[in-house]
């Protein structure tokens, strides 16, 4: 395609672009759970994640597409929402209401990378939202539930839990907290709007603290450190 060929003026036709494309990613042989990966160049094609393809996408998706619907009017098959739905709703089908994924296809949901936990509560939020899903409405509670129980604003999550009582393999899990549960900070807050839920907001609260107080101390800490080797009085 020519540059001069993509489309920079009609803004409504470009989200139904996207819409399409976010529509057409279902993987046939893995009870059209969506890819993960896509690609253009220098092979084109879709492919599987062990961290992210279930626990990862549906979010992503569900999220963009109904707000899409609901924004600008854009007709999305209902087909669509339902698999990208059965998609989420099979990464929680766990030990624990947290968006989990599988190490091929066919397997177990053995893998966990708190980073999802964003996208997963993005396609609960959206469900419950634009399609009022009770079942949804119980996963997201249950959900915030299992993160007030498993992690401590001091000592972070339980690592015991998810390795040794579910025996879940774990990713990133000791990430900075700004990287981790921090970045569900939207989803809680919009489905606090939504719902009227206070333990979300309550979270999201909490979330946003926690995340504060870490990015002050670390950049006060840099900058003392920084100043300790060009002020003598300091060291």
């Amino acid at each position: 395609m020519q540059l001069s060929n993509v489309n920079s003026t009609d803004l409504r036709e470009a989200i139904a672009l996207g819409c399409r494309t976010m529509s057409g990613v279902f993987n046939a042989d893995d009870n059209d759970i969506p890819f993960f990966g896509s690609l253009v160049r220098p092979t084109a094609g879709f492919g599987f994640h062990p961290f992210h393809s279930a626990s990862y996408i549906p979010g992503h998706h569900l999220n963009a597409l109904l707000n899409a619907e609901a924004a600008v009017g854009i007709k999305v098959e209902e087909p669509v929402i339902e698999k990208h739905a059965r998609a989420a709703y099979f990464s929680y089908s766990g030990p624990v209401a947290l968006p989990l994924n599988r190490d091929a296809i066919g397997g177990k949901l053995i893998n966990f990378a708190p980073h999802n936990i964003r996208e997963g509560l993005h396609a609960l939020y959206a469900l419950v939202k634009f399609r009022q899903s009770p079942r949804a409405q119980q996963l997201a509670e249950d959900s915030i539930k299992a993160i007030f129980d498993l992690w401590r604003p001091d000592t972070g999550g339980n690592r015991q839990k998810f390795e040794g009582e579910w025996h879940l393999r774990i990713i990133d899990f000791d990430s900075p907290f700004i990287g981790v549960l921090a970045r569900a900070i939207g989803p809680l807050t919009k489905y606090f709007v939504t719902t009227g839920y206070a333990p979300a907001l309550q979270l999201a609260t909490r979330s946003k603290t926690r995340s504060s107080t870490s990015i002050f101390w670390k950049a006060a800490n840099t900058i003392f450190r920084w100043a300790r080797t060009r002020t003598p009085s300091l060291a």
